[in-house]
Protein backbone atom coordinates (compact mmCIF):
# COMPACT_ATOMS: atom_id res chain seq x y z
CA UNK A 1 0.00 0.00 0.00
CA UNK A 2 1.69 3.56 -1.04
CA UNK A 3 1.24 6.23 1.46
CA UNK A 4 -0.74 8.97 0.40
CA UNK A 5 0.62 12.33 -0.18
CA UNK A 6 -0.44 16.00 -0.53
CA UNK A 7 0.19 19.47 -1.65
CA UNK A 8 1.65 20.45 1.88
CA UNK A 9 3.36 17.74 3.67
CA UNK A 10 3.06 17.68 7.63
CA UNK A 11 5.81 16.09 9.46
CA UNK A 12 5.12 12.96 10.72
CA UNK A 13 5.52 12.41 14.44
CA UNK A 14 6.05 8.82 16.42
CA UNK A 15 5.21 9.78 19.82
CA UNK A 16 6.01 7.04 21.96
CA UNK A 17 6.02 6.40 25.81
CA UNK A 18 8.88 3.04 27.02
CA UNK A 19 10.12 2.10 29.88
CA UNK A 20 12.15 -0.61 30.27
CA UNK A 21 11.71 -2.28 26.72
CA UNK A 22 12.64 0.61 24.06
CA UNK A 23 12.05 -2.02 21.28
CA UNK A 24 8.40 -1.10 21.33
CA UNK A 25 9.71 1.68 19.11
CA UNK A 26 11.18 -0.38 16.29
CA UNK A 27 8.33 -2.94 16.46
CA UNK A 28 5.95 0.14 15.84
CA UNK A 29 8.13 0.77 12.25
CA UNK A 30 8.45 -2.41 11.50
CA UNK A 31 4.55 -2.50 11.82
CA UNK A 32 4.48 1.13 10.22
CA UNK A 33 6.35 -0.20 6.91
CA UNK A 34 4.36 -3.04 6.56
CA UNK A 35 0.80 -1.66 6.71
CA UNK A 36 1.48 1.34 4.29
CA UNK A 37 0.83 3.50 6.84
CA UNK A 38 2.92 7.44 6.83
CA UNK A 39 6.34 6.98 7.59
CA UNK A 40 7.99 8.90 10.50
CA UNK A 41 9.96 11.96 9.92
CA UNK A 42 10.97 12.20 13.44
CA UNK A 43 10.51 9.82 16.71
CA UNK A 44 9.92 11.54 20.44
CA UNK A 45 10.21 8.90 23.03
CA UNK A 46 8.54 10.00 27.16
CA UNK A 47 9.96 8.12 29.84
CA UNK A 48 11.81 7.81 33.06
CA UNK A 49 16.02 8.82 33.17
CA UNK A 50 15.98 4.71 33.02
CA UNK A 51 14.14 4.89 30.26
CA UNK A 52 16.32 7.28 28.65
CA UNK A 53 19.32 4.94 28.98
CA UNK A 54 17.92 1.78 27.70
CA UNK A 55 16.67 3.97 24.50
CA UNK A 56 19.93 5.23 24.46
CA UNK A 57 21.55 2.03 24.77
CA UNK A 58 19.14 -0.09 22.78
CA UNK A 59 17.78 2.31 19.63
CA UNK A 60 21.10 4.58 19.11
CA UNK A 61 24.25 2.67 20.44
CA UNK A 62 26.40 1.84 18.01
CA UNK A 63 29.14 -1.27 18.33
CA UNK A 64 32.53 -0.93 17.01
CA UNK A 65 31.75 -1.59 13.11
CA UNK A 66 28.07 -1.60 13.29
CA UNK A 67 25.22 0.50 12.97
CA UNK A 68 23.00 0.83 15.32
CA UNK A 69 19.07 -1.06 15.40
CA UNK A 70 17.06 2.03 14.52
CA UNK A 71 19.58 2.59 11.63
CA UNK A 72 19.43 -1.31 10.61
CA UNK A 73 15.79 -1.32 10.51
CA UNK A 74 16.14 1.30 8.07
CA UNK A 75 18.59 -0.30 5.95
CA UNK A 76 16.93 -3.65 6.11
CA UNK A 77 13.32 -2.48 4.63
CA UNK A 78 14.80 0.48 2.58
CA UNK A 79 13.62 3.38 5.01
CA UNK A 80 14.56 6.78 5.03
CA UNK A 81 16.34 7.40 8.81
CA UNK A 82 13.89 9.11 10.89
CA UNK A 83 15.39 12.24 12.94
CA UNK A 84 15.64 10.68 16.27
CA UNK A 85 18.74 11.48 19.04
CA UNK A 86 19.32 11.78 23.02
CA UNK A 87 17.62 15.09 22.81
CA UNK A 88 14.28 13.59 21.83
CA UNK A 89 14.36 11.17 24.61
CA UNK A 90 12.18 13.78 27.08
CA UNK A 91 12.41 12.63 30.52
CA UNK A 92 9.58 13.33 33.46
CA UNK A 93 10.04 15.39 35.85
CA UNK A 94 8.97 14.31 39.39
CA UNK A 95 6.81 17.01 41.74
CA UNK A 96 10.71 19.32 42.00
CA UNK A 97 10.84 19.44 38.49
CA UNK A 98 13.68 17.16 38.26
CA UNK A 99 14.13 14.05 36.30
CA UNK A 100 12.52 10.92 37.63
CA UNK A 101 13.80 7.64 38.11
CA UNK A 102 10.46 6.13 39.50
CA UNK A 103 7.18 8.00 39.86
CA UNK A 104 6.32 7.13 43.81
CA UNK A 105 4.35 9.82 45.25
CA UNK A 106 1.39 11.66 44.25
CA UNK A 107 3.00 15.09 43.26
CA UNK A 108 5.19 12.81 41.20
CA UNK A 109 2.43 11.39 39.87
CA UNK A 110 0.68 14.78 39.11
CA UNK A 111 4.01 16.24 37.36
CA UNK A 112 4.33 13.34 35.25
CA UNK A 113 0.71 13.76 34.04
CA UNK A 114 1.32 17.60 33.33
CA UNK A 115 4.36 17.20 31.61
CA UNK A 116 2.90 14.38 29.03
CA UNK A 117 -0.33 15.63 28.71
CA UNK A 118 1.34 19.45 28.34
CA UNK A 119 3.38 17.58 25.63
CA UNK A 120 0.81 16.25 23.78
CA UNK A 121 -1.28 19.71 23.80
CA UNK A 122 1.96 21.33 22.03
CA UNK A 123 2.22 18.53 19.65
CA UNK A 124 -1.35 18.91 18.84
CA UNK A 125 -1.10 22.67 18.46
CA UNK A 126 1.26 22.38 16.07
CA UNK A 127 -0.47 22.87 12.49
CA UNK A 128 2.57 21.78 10.98
CA UNK A 129 2.91 17.88 11.92
CA UNK A 130 1.31 14.72 12.94
CA UNK A 131 0.50 12.73 15.14
CA UNK A 132 1.14 8.69 15.53
CA UNK A 133 1.56 7.81 19.39
CA UNK A 134 2.15 4.47 20.81
CA UNK A 135 0.99 2.93 23.56
CA UNK A 136 2.80 -0.12 23.51
CA UNK A 137 5.36 0.92 25.92
CA UNK A 138 5.94 2.36 29.35
CA UNK A 139 4.25 2.64 32.47
CA UNK A 140 0.28 1.28 32.96
CA UNK A 141 0.38 5.37 34.09
CA UNK A 142 1.98 6.99 31.46
CA UNK A 143 0.11 5.37 28.59
CA UNK A 144 -3.03 6.32 30.27
CA UNK A 145 -1.91 9.86 30.12
CA UNK A 146 -0.79 9.44 26.59
CA UNK A 147 -4.17 7.59 25.57
CA UNK A 148 -6.32 9.94 27.46
CA UNK A 149 -4.15 13.54 26.14
CA UNK A 150 -5.22 12.45 22.87
CA UNK A 151 -8.71 12.19 23.31
CA UNK A 152 -8.71 15.63 24.72
CA UNK A 153 -6.26 17.21 21.97
CA UNK A 154 -6.29 15.02 18.88
CA UNK A 155 -7.21 16.43 15.57
CA UNK A 156 -8.57 14.52 12.78
CA UNK A 157 -5.52 13.12 11.13
CA UNK A 158 -3.57 11.99 14.54
CA UNK A 159 -3.65 8.22 15.26
CA UNK A 160 -3.33 5.90 18.38
CA UNK A 161 -2.42 2.20 18.03
CA UNK A 162 -0.35 -0.41 19.97
CA UNK A 163 1.31 -3.56 18.63
CA UNK A 164 0.44 -7.14 18.57
CA UNK A 165 3.39 -9.77 18.95
CA UNK A 166 2.59 -13.35 17.70
CA UNK A 167 3.87 -15.44 18.92
CA UNK A 168 3.84 -14.62 22.21
CA UNK A 169 6.97 -15.82 23.45
CA UNK A 170 8.34 -12.90 21.33
CA UNK A 171 7.03 -10.35 23.96
CA UNK A 172 9.55 -8.86 26.20
CA UNK A 173 12.79 -10.51 24.31
CA UNK A 174 15.71 -8.14 25.12
CA UNK A 175 16.98 -9.30 21.69
CA UNK A 176 14.02 -8.79 19.72
CA UNK A 177 13.45 -5.20 18.23
CA UNK A 178 11.39 -6.46 15.34
CA UNK A 179 11.10 -8.88 12.42
CA UNK A 180 13.65 -9.51 10.36
CA UNK A 181 14.41 -10.10 6.55
CA UNK A 182 17.02 -12.92 6.70
CA UNK A 183 17.02 -15.18 9.67
CA UNK A 184 18.75 -14.74 12.80
CA UNK A 185 19.27 -16.56 15.69
CA UNK A 186 18.33 -14.45 19.07
CA UNK A 187 18.07 -15.88 22.53
CA UNK A 188 15.12 -16.47 24.47
CA UNK A 189 12.99 -16.32 27.64
CA UNK A 190 15.03 -19.27 28.52
CA UNK A 191 18.67 -18.70 28.23
CA UNK A 192 19.18 -22.27 26.58
CA UNK A 193 16.38 -21.53 24.29
CA UNK A 194 17.02 -19.83 20.61
CA UNK A 195 14.41 -18.53 18.53
CA UNK A 196 14.14 -17.49 14.79
CA UNK A 197 13.82 -13.11 14.67
CA UNK A 198 12.84 -13.51 10.79
CA UNK A 199 9.28 -12.68 9.55
CA UNK A 200 8.70 -15.75 8.80
CA UNK A 201 9.11 -16.86 12.26
CA UNK A 202 7.38 -14.15 13.62
CA UNK A 203 4.85 -11.51 12.79
CA UNK A 204 3.83 -8.18 14.57
CA UNK A 205 0.48 -5.92 13.64
CA UNK A 206 -0.18 -2.29 14.57
CA UNK A 207 -3.60 -2.36 16.17
CA UNK A 208 -5.28 1.52 15.82
CA UNK A 209 -7.20 2.48 18.30
CA UNK A 210 -10.31 4.07 17.64
CA UNK A 211 -10.79 6.95 20.40
CA UNK A 212 -13.49 9.70 20.48
CA UNK A 213 -11.88 13.14 20.12
CA UNK A 214 -13.15 16.04 22.50
CA UNK A 215 -10.55 18.77 20.82
CA UNK A 216 -13.67 20.64 19.86
CA UNK A 217 -15.15 21.24 23.42
CA UNK A 218 -11.95 23.17 24.40
CA UNK A 219 -11.47 26.52 23.31
CA UNK A 220 -8.57 27.42 21.01
CA UNK A 221 -7.37 29.87 23.61
CA UNK A 222 -7.40 27.12 26.83
CA UNK A 223 -5.54 24.59 24.45
CA UNK A 224 -2.81 27.38 23.60
CA UNK A 225 -2.73 28.20 27.43
CA UNK A 226 -2.48 24.49 28.15
CA UNK A 227 0.32 24.33 26.15
CA UNK A 228 2.35 26.99 27.28
CA UNK A 229 4.76 25.61 29.86
CA UNK A 230 4.81 29.23 31.57
CA UNK A 231 1.42 29.67 31.44
CA UNK A 232 -1.07 26.90 31.64
CA UNK A 233 -3.47 25.27 34.28
CA UNK A 234 -2.97 21.17 35.25
CA UNK A 235 -4.11 18.15 33.86
CA UNK A 236 -5.64 18.24 37.32
CA UNK A 237 -7.78 21.38 37.04
CA UNK A 238 -8.89 20.40 33.72
CA UNK A 239 -9.85 17.67 34.61
CA UNK A 240 -12.00 18.68 37.66
CA UNK A 241 -13.43 21.27 35.16
CA UNK A 242 -14.77 18.68 32.98
CA UNK A 243 -16.47 16.94 35.76
CA UNK A 244 -18.13 19.97 37.83
CA UNK A 245 -19.62 21.32 34.42
CA UNK A 246 -21.02 17.72 34.11
CA UNK A 247 -22.68 16.80 37.47
CA UNK A 248 -25.15 19.74 38.38
CA UNK A 249 -25.27 18.39 41.88
CA UNK A 250 -21.30 19.50 41.82
CA UNK A 251 -22.35 22.92 40.32
CA UNK A 252 -24.65 23.44 43.52
CA UNK A 253 -21.19 23.54 45.46
CA UNK A 254 -19.85 26.19 43.54
CA UNK A 255 -19.93 30.23 44.14
CA UNK A 256 -18.38 33.03 43.14
CA UNK A 257 -16.26 35.88 45.08
CA UNK A 258 -16.15 39.43 43.83
CA UNK A 259 -13.43 41.25 45.02
CA UNK A 260 -14.01 44.53 43.21
CA UNK A 261 -10.82 46.40 44.91
CA UNK A 262 -8.71 43.90 43.97
CA UNK A 263 -10.19 43.42 40.37
CA UNK A 264 -10.76 40.00 40.88
CA UNK A 265 -12.82 36.84 40.84
CA UNK A 266 -12.24 34.15 42.64
CA UNK A 267 -14.44 30.88 42.13
CA UNK A 268 -14.90 28.81 45.00
CA UNK A 269 -16.39 25.23 45.34
CA UNK A 270 -17.34 24.00 48.95
CA UNK A 271 -15.43 27.13 50.34
CA UNK A 272 -12.70 26.11 48.70
CA UNK A 273 -10.95 28.00 46.58
CA UNK A 274 -10.49 26.48 42.64
CA UNK A 275 -8.94 29.46 40.74
CA UNK A 276 -8.52 33.16 40.58
CA UNK A 277 -9.64 34.94 37.51
CA UNK A 278 -8.43 38.39 36.74
CA UNK A 279 -9.97 41.74 35.82
CA UNK A 280 -7.15 44.71 36.47
CA UNK A 281 -6.40 44.63 32.43
CA UNK A 282 -10.45 44.57 31.89
CA UNK A 283 -12.30 47.04 34.31
CA UNK A 284 -15.63 47.22 32.04
CA UNK A 285 -16.17 43.45 32.06
CA UNK A 286 -15.75 43.20 36.01
CA UNK A 287 -18.24 45.74 36.39
CA UNK A 288 -20.46 43.68 33.78
CA UNK A 289 -20.45 40.63 35.59
CA UNK A 290 -20.58 41.88 38.93
CA UNK A 291 -23.80 43.87 37.92
CA UNK A 292 -25.10 40.65 36.30
CA UNK A 293 -24.44 39.06 39.53
CA UNK A 294 -25.73 41.62 41.65
CA UNK A 295 -29.13 41.54 39.53
CA UNK A 296 -30.43 38.48 39.40
CA UNK A 297 -30.44 36.91 42.87
CA UNK A 298 -33.62 36.08 44.31
CA UNK A 299 -33.84 38.16 46.78
CA UNK A 300 -32.83 41.21 44.69
CA UNK A 301 -36.59 43.12 42.72
CA UNK A 302 -33.90 44.56 40.81
CA UNK A 303 -33.40 42.43 37.30
CA UNK A 304 -31.37 43.36 34.98
CA UNK A 305 -33.26 43.56 31.20
CA UNK A 306 -32.30 43.34 27.91
CA UNK A 307 -34.70 45.56 25.77
CA UNK A 308 -34.80 48.90 23.46
CA UNK A 309 -36.50 51.05 26.01
CA UNK A 310 -34.97 54.06 26.84
CA UNK A 311 -35.90 54.14 30.51
CA UNK A 312 -34.41 50.63 30.75
CA UNK A 313 -31.43 51.09 28.91
CA UNK A 314 -30.80 54.44 31.30
CA UNK A 315 -31.41 52.53 34.75
CA UNK A 316 -29.07 49.47 33.05
CA UNK A 317 -26.44 52.53 32.73
CA UNK A 318 -27.18 53.30 36.21
CA UNK A 319 -26.63 50.02 37.41
CA UNK A 320 -23.43 49.34 35.11
CA UNK A 321 -21.43 52.20 36.96
CA UNK A 322 -22.62 51.96 40.44
CA UNK A 323 -20.13 48.53 39.81
CA UNK A 324 -17.26 51.01 38.64
CA UNK A 325 -17.81 53.14 41.27
CA UNK A 326 -17.31 50.44 43.74
CA UNK A 327 -14.27 49.28 42.47
CA UNK A 328 -12.49 52.97 42.64
CA UNK A 329 -13.71 53.00 46.63
CA UNK A 330 -16.61 54.95 45.95
CA UNK A 331 -19.65 55.15 47.88
CA UNK A 332 -21.89 54.41 44.86
CA UNK A 333 -25.11 56.53 43.46
CA UNK A 334 -27.50 54.11 44.11
CA UNK A 335 -30.67 55.96 42.36
CA UNK A 336 -32.19 55.54 39.39
CA UNK A 337 -34.74 57.89 38.06
CA UNK A 338 -34.97 58.89 34.96
CA UNK A 339 -35.47 62.68 35.85
CA UNK A 340 -31.72 62.54 37.48
CA UNK A 341 -30.18 60.44 35.04
CA UNK A 342 -27.97 63.53 32.77
CA UNK A 343 -27.02 64.70 36.12
CA UNK A 344 -25.49 61.56 37.63
CA UNK A 345 -23.63 60.77 34.52
CA UNK A 346 -22.10 64.37 33.71
CA UNK A 347 -20.57 64.11 37.76
CA UNK A 348 -19.77 60.45 37.07
CA UNK A 349 -17.85 61.79 33.80
CA UNK A 350 -15.91 63.99 36.28
CA UNK A 351 -15.11 61.42 38.62
CA UNK A 352 -14.06 58.97 36.00
CA UNK A 353 -12.68 61.12 33.37
CA UNK A 354 -9.40 59.28 33.71
CA UNK A 355 -10.29 55.89 33.05
CA UNK A 356 -13.21 55.60 31.63
CA UNK A 357 -14.57 59.72 29.96
CA UNK A 358 -14.07 56.99 26.36
CA UNK A 359 -17.04 55.12 27.74
CA UNK A 360 -19.15 57.68 29.30
CA UNK A 361 -18.49 59.46 26.23
CA UNK A 362 -19.89 57.03 24.15
CA UNK A 363 -23.48 57.41 25.79
CA UNK A 364 -23.61 61.11 25.15
CA UNK A 365 -25.39 62.71 22.40
CA UNK A 366 -26.38 66.14 21.71
CA UNK A 367 -29.30 65.51 23.26
CA UNK A 368 -28.19 64.13 26.84
CA UNK A 369 -26.62 60.82 27.65
CA UNK A 370 -28.23 57.66 26.52
CA UNK A 371 -28.23 54.32 28.47
CA UNK A 372 -26.63 51.15 27.98
CA UNK A 373 -27.12 49.66 23.92
CA UNK A 374 -27.34 45.91 23.30
CA UNK A 375 -24.09 46.42 21.36
CA UNK A 376 -22.36 47.72 24.32
CA UNK A 377 -23.40 45.05 26.72
CA UNK A 378 -22.45 42.27 23.77
CA UNK A 379 -19.31 43.75 23.41
CA UNK A 380 -18.67 43.23 27.34
CA UNK A 381 -20.17 39.73 27.21
CA UNK A 382 -18.19 38.39 24.00
CA UNK A 383 -14.75 39.94 25.79
CA UNK A 384 -16.09 37.99 29.00
CA UNK A 385 -16.08 34.99 27.47
CA UNK A 386 -12.70 35.43 25.88
CA UNK A 387 -11.30 36.11 29.68
CA UNK A 388 -12.73 33.13 30.97
CA UNK A 389 -12.25 31.14 27.63
CA UNK A 390 -8.62 31.35 28.50
CA UNK A 391 -8.75 29.42 32.19
CA UNK A 392 -11.50 26.90 31.19
CA UNK A 393 -13.23 24.38 29.17
CA UNK A 394 -15.77 25.33 26.82
CA UNK A 395 -18.70 23.51 29.05
CA UNK A 396 -17.30 25.52 31.99
CA UNK A 397 -17.28 28.75 30.41
CA UNK A 398 -21.39 27.95 29.27
CA UNK A 399 -21.90 27.33 33.43
CA UNK A 400 -20.25 30.56 34.35
CA UNK A 401 -21.07 33.42 31.36
CA UNK A 402 -24.30 35.24 31.71
CA UNK A 403 -26.58 34.09 29.67
CA UNK A 404 -30.22 35.10 28.12
CA UNK A 405 -33.55 33.31 30.08
CA UNK A 406 -36.86 34.15 29.86
CA UNK A 407 -38.98 34.98 33.25
CA UNK A 408 -42.14 32.88 32.34
CA UNK A 409 -42.73 30.03 29.57
CA UNK A 410 -44.31 33.11 27.09
CA UNK A 411 -40.85 34.28 25.96
CA UNK A 412 -43.37 36.96 23.73
CA UNK A 413 -44.45 38.45 27.27
CA UNK A 414 -41.24 39.33 29.00
CA UNK A 415 -37.63 40.85 27.58
CA UNK A 416 -34.94 38.55 27.98
CA UNK A 417 -32.90 38.30 31.70
CA UNK A 418 -29.07 37.87 31.90
CA UNK A 419 -28.21 35.37 34.20
CA UNK A 420 -25.84 32.59 35.06
CA UNK A 421 -26.52 29.58 34.09
CA UNK A 422 -25.38 25.99 35.23
CA UNK A 423 -27.70 23.56 33.69
CA UNK A 424 -30.75 23.35 31.00
CA UNK A 425 -33.52 23.79 33.14
CA UNK A 426 -36.66 25.79 31.57
CA UNK A 427 -36.78 29.03 31.30
CA UNK A 428 -39.28 29.48 34.15
CA UNK A 429 -37.63 26.97 36.98
CA UNK A 430 -34.05 28.71 35.79
CA UNK A 431 -35.32 32.73 36.70
CA UNK A 432 -37.14 31.18 39.40
CA UNK A 433 -34.24 29.68 41.64
CA UNK A 434 -31.68 33.16 40.63
CA UNK A 435 -28.04 31.84 40.70
CA UNK A 436 -27.22 28.90 40.48
CA UNK A 437 -23.53 29.87 40.82
CA UNK A 438 -23.99 32.21 43.78
CA UNK A 439 -21.81 34.85 44.65
CA UNK A 440 -21.66 37.00 47.53
CA UNK A 441 -22.83 40.03 46.06
CA UNK A 442 -26.24 41.94 47.25
CA UNK A 443 -27.67 45.07 46.44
Amino acid sequence: MMEQTSAIRKKHILLAVTGSSPQVVTETLYAIHKQGLPWPDEIQIITTSYGKEQARLGLLNRDIGKVSVLEQLCKDYQRPLPAFSVDKILVVPDANGKEVDDARTKEDQEALADFIVQHVAQLCNDGSCQIHASLAGGRKTMTFYLGYAMTLFARPEDRLSHVLISPQQYEGLTDFYYPTPCSRAIKGKNESQLLDSSEVSVSVELSEIPFIRHRNQIEKSLLTQFSNAHDKISYRQLVEYQNLAADPKCQQELSLEFELKKSSVTLMRSGHIQTVINFKENPLELAFYAMIARHNTCANPVKFHRQAVAELEQRNADLFFQELERMHGLTPCLETDAAGYGERMQHRDERFFKDFSKTIQGLKTTNGYIGLSDTFIDQRKNTLKKILSKQFPKVMVDILLPDSVFINEDKETKPPIYTLRTSASSSKQTAAMGLKVRSNLSQ
